[in-house]
């Protein structure tokens, strides 16, 4: 079916796209950290050295500075200032990578239930079970218009449902061979699903 083909061909490569997309954006910022990561030692090591010699910043530590500050703990603390900059600009790239990378699987999933809905409509009606068709529409429309309309109403129904949701519907309405054997080895983790959920709903608030 050409619209079905069509439609996953879109999908395959804005998949593509995003996903070289993702790692650009990670590739750049690991460069710029890169880049960024001498200046922001010596900014701290200058900011620690700032915070132990000024006697107006005294009344802010409750020990003596000087008996305890060794040279030791001078470098602890100016590698702790170093990885307070650094670690959570490692984390906003990350959890900007997620975000990005969820929403485009979320998409991809809702999106091939569309393709599946087009090969095999009648795959979809164990699920559409709570739709009832009222009379005039019985009366005048055919079956095959009638089951198309409902599938349109559950899968935007199902785009507002989770990511874990859609992935569920599309293994139930695509179920492999029991002898089927991935090319790869991959093997469906619906705990990951699960997890990814989980933080990309902490970080969308």
């Amino acid at each position: 079916m050409k619209e079905a083909e069509d439609l996953y061909s879109k999908i395959f490569f804005r998949t593509l796209r995003l996903l070289s997309e993702v790692n650009s954006f990670r590739e750049v910022a690991k460069l710029g950290l890169e880049t960024a990561t001498p200046q922001i030692i010596e900014e701290s090591y200058e900011y620690v050295r700032h915070v132990l010699t000024n006697p107006e910043l005294d009344k802010v530590f409750l020990v003596d500075k000087n008996k305890y500050f060794t040279a030791e703990r001078k470098q602890e603390f100016a590698e702790k200032y170093i990885q307070s900059k650094i670690i959570p600009f490692q984390g906003a790239v990350d959890a900007a990578s997620l975000l990005f990378s969820h929403s485009s699987l979320d998409g991809t999933s809702i999106d091939l239930c569309r393709v599946c809905a087009l090969i095999a409509p009648q795959d979809w009606e164990p699920f559409l079970q709570e739709q009832k068709a009222t009379l005039p529409e019985i009366k005048v429309t055919h079956y095959d218009t009638i089951l198309k309309q409902k599938i349109e109403k559950h899968l935007k129904s199902l785009d507002r449902d989770s990511l874990l949701k859609k992935i569920q519907r599309l293994y139930q309405i695509c179920q492999p061979p029991r002898d089927f054997k991935p090319k790869r080895d991959y093997k469906y983790d619906e705990g990951k699903i699960k997890q990814l959920d989980r933080v990309h709903h902490f970080f969308m608030g």
